[in-house]
């Protein structure tokens, strides 16, 4: 299995006397990573919208663009203050490593990239380390935008090293394309992931802090037919994609049975239904139209026979065409401001906020019900 670094362990001796502090200090953080398996899918989105998401709750707000070859969130952030207001943003440990630039967008807003941005070979976590170290409770969201498969985030063999139990262990969402876990090697390495994640962090990392977003409509054949054919299920179908989350929603508050979904039932249940249902398909390459409608009739399955509702798996809603071409024009364009941005991308920023609200109460109802242990694990 190939990961992007090379590094013997996840902290070097260096980070001893850090790992130490931590363990003495209490960490209040909400962090949150974004990784998938392809370009192009949502990363970028979903960190501009829990970006905007927090910021507009009055949280201060780190976003952290670890995206090397395109750091999409870093550019548009940065074009907020192009212009008069623009200065040049300094330097964190400057000649280390870990070096990064921390751009200040205002007061409660700062873009965080890597210095110099590009050819950099560290991990995500041990910058993330370093990140939570220097500037111990000064941010209560730090998002992380990453160019990552889940399997390149975190190394197998981890010398017996832990995240300190003193410290918010991050949210990571998994953006799900329709090409996720066709790979039998794919598969392979995120079952691997996972044990390491569940060592790493918690036995129960999975299930608490892994969301699982369904984006099948990235990579749609851009032909009338396909999406037409889409645009159907979404809107009209019982469960579509445009009404999952809002329907999740109202049904939680009315029966109050939700679920946090094991790594193990995901993969079993709908992973592979959809992957074999995929592959049922005569010519299954040339039938990918089909693989849309496939997640849907997979998800809706899973929730008809359980019963229950997921706190940790996400559906995309069909506006994600419309939404990522105003992302590619944040990216060009200068002179938007907080507040554009979040009226631009309001059908996908809704959504989210249904899903946060929904996995907000369905958490609170697992951690009355559960062991202490699991309690703590399931708060987030």
């Amino acid at each position: 299995m190939k990961h992007s670094h090379a590094h013997t362990h996840m902290y070097p001796a260096t980070h001893i006397r850090r790992m130490i502090f931590m363990e003495e200090a209490k960490k209040t953080e909400e962090i949150k990573i974004f990784v998938a398996n392809k370009g192009g899918c949502g990363k970028t989105l979903f960190s501009l919208v829990s970006i905007l998401h927090g910021y507009f709750e009055g949280k201060k707000v780190a976003a952290i663009d670890l995206n090397f070859e395109n750091p999409d969130t870093a550019t548009i952030l940065h074009g907020i203050v192009e212009g008069s207001k623009q200065t040049e943003a300094p330097v964190v440990n400057e000649g280390t490593p870990l070096a990064y630039k921390q751009e200040k967008i205002n007061e409660r807003l700062y873009a965080i990239r890597p210095h110099p941005l590009y050819h950099h070979d560290f991990q995500v976590l041990t910058f993330l380390d370093q990140f939570l170290y220097t500037n111990n409770g000064k941010f209560d969201l730090i998002l992380i935008d990453t160019g990552l498969n889940l399997a390149n985030l975190i190394p197998t063999d981890l010398k017996g090293e832990r995240w300190p139990r003193s410290r918010a262990s991050p949210t990571i969402y998994m953006i799900y394309t329709w090409s996720s876990g066709l790979r039998p090697w794919e598969m392979e390495a995120f079952d691997e992931t996972i044990e390491a994640m569940r060592a790493f962090f918690s036995p129960d990392f999975d299930k608490h802090h892994l969301i699982h977003v369904l984006n099948p409509q990235a990579f749609i054949p851009k032909s009338l037919k396909a999406n037409l054919k889409y645009l159907y299920r979404a809107k009209y179908q019982f469960d579509g994609a445009d009404k999952m989350v809002s329907h999740l929603k109202k049904l939680g508050k009315k029966k109050g049975t939700y679920r946090a979904v094991p790594w193990e039932t995901f993969r079993k249940e709908i992973l592979l239904e959809v992957r074999n249902e995929f592959w049922r398909r005569p010519l299954g390459e040339f039938y990918k139209d089909e693989v849309p409608s496939i997640w849907l009739d997979v998800m809706n399955g899973f929730l008809k026979e359980h019963e229950e509702i997921p706190t940790n798996v996400f559906f995309h809603p069909y506006v994600y065409h419309q939404v990522q071409l105003i992302v590619d024009d944040f990216i060009i364009r200068r002179g938007k401001d907080l507040e554009d941005m979040k009226d631009l991308v309001e059908p996908v920023f809704e959504n989210y906020v249904n899903f946060h609200e929904l996995r907000e109460r369905g958490n609170t109802i697992l951690f009355e019900n559960n062991s202490p242990d699991e309690a703590a694990a399931s708060s987030p």
